[in-house]
């Protein structure tokens, strides 16, 4: 199986170097993002997509650390007087993918699985 090192992803995204993520939890969120992905399936998109799915864990365990809940959604406005903030309502068939789209780690780990594919699904 492939494997993604700590090295490896700060390399791929080095605003996780410490003091932001210390090794443990850069490791924990890679090691919660490998049942997400196959490698049969993923392919030469595997890494890319291991690292991007990581990341996005990373930045909500780093954010709810500091106590900031981050966005519930993709932001569509701001304005700073009395802080309003608008997000976007998904599309039908994406509300499960909500989740994903509220960081731009998540928002890459998407297109990545679109160029991946997900395979053939065949109903019992």
């Amino acid at each position: 199986m492939a494997t993604l090192t700590v090295e490896a992803f700060r390399a791929r995204y080095p605003e996780f170097a410490p003091p932001a993520a210390s090794d443990t939890q850069v490791q924990t969120a890679i090691d919660d993002a490998v049942p997400w992905l196959s490698v049969t399936r993923w392919g030469a998109f595997y890494t890319q997509g291991l690292a991007a799915l990581a990341a996005h864990f990373l930045k909500g365990s780093v954010a709810s650390g500091r106590g900031q809940s981050g966005a519930a959604g993709a932001v569509t406005s701001k304005r700073a007087g009395d802080i309003q903030l608008t997000y976007a309502t998904p599309a039908a068939g994406d509300a499960a993918d909500v989740w994903l789209a509220s960081s731009a780690y998540g928002q890459r780990f998407l297109a990545l699985r679109r160029l991946a594919g997900m395979g053939a699904v065949v109903a019992p």
